[in-house]
């Protein structure tokens, strides 16, 4: 989809202005179900196959094979949303790459758990909202002061009922942050902070999924790199939740 080109192209060029390489992309139609064309060529074991066929030509015989995945990757990045991560996961494990550790973004979390549909995307790490500290504060928050049935909202409802109430709260805490770069409020969607160009900017959680569940980490790192990338996407992913 557009939006998918969009996050991945982000994704590259903040990355590589981190000093990362990206190796490969593979681009996906969201619609289907098979999506082993693109993780094979992703994975180059559509090289390593044609690898084979030429050592079987030129030794004219029958060989032992087995496919082997590239092993000059780290981490693989996944833009998808929920239904298309819990199909390519598995596919993913199938094709040998079990141990490729992947990250991906909000986009395939709603903020309540499912262990039974979202088992298949047990491993993969991703950013989101501080659900886990939204739940532990309860009825004293001011989200739940505005809308006690905000959990029955669908999840970019929730961001964006989040982003409001920080919009809200963090205008007294402004000058605190103008003081020093290092200075964060602790929001609903984050934590907030000031750059030198007093534009605002949040840290997101990092969360993983076991047995189907998301399981906290803790806060994203802060990784700045020292030439900000040319394109740039809108930075909150609430916004992004709101309109697709």
């Amino acid at each position: 989809s557009g939006f998918g080109h969009r996050l991945a192209s982000h994704f590259a060029n903040y990355w590589q202005a981190l000093g990362g390489d990206v190796l490969e992309a593979q681009s996906y139609p969201p619609k289907q179900t098979d999506f082993s064309a693109s993780i094979q060529q992703l994975l180059n074991l559509d090289s390593s196959k044609l690898r084979y066929i030429r050592v079987r030509r030129l030794l004219n015989r029958d060989i032992k094979f087995e496919p082997r995945r590239r092993q000059d990757a780290d981490f693989l990045f996944l833009a998808a949303t929920a239904r298309n991560a819990r199909l390519i996961r598995p596919q993913l494990q199938f094709f040998r790459a079990s141990r490729l550790p992947v990250y991906a973004t909000s986009h395939l979390y709603n903020g309540r758990d499912n262990p039974s549909q979202n088992i298949d995307l047990d491993g993969i790490t991703f950013t989101d909202i501080p659900w886990d500290e939204i739940q532990q504060e309860g009825e004293a928050t001011s989200l739940l002061a505005i809308s006690q049935s905000w959990k029955n909202l669908p999840a970019h409802e929730q961001r964006l009922l989040a982003l409001g109430v920080d919009a809200y709260n963090v205008i007294p805490q402004l000058v605190r942050l103008q003081q020093s770069s290092t200075s964060r409020y602790s929001g609903l969607t984050g934590k907030l902070y000031l750059d030198k160009k007093n534009r605002l900017h949040r840290q997101l959680n990092l969360f993983y999924f076991k047995k189907g569940t998301a399981r906290p980490i803790g806060i994203a790192p802060h990784l700045q790199p020292s030439i900000i990338p040319p394109e740039e996407l809108v930075e909150n992913e609430a916004i992004l939740d709101a309109i697709e």
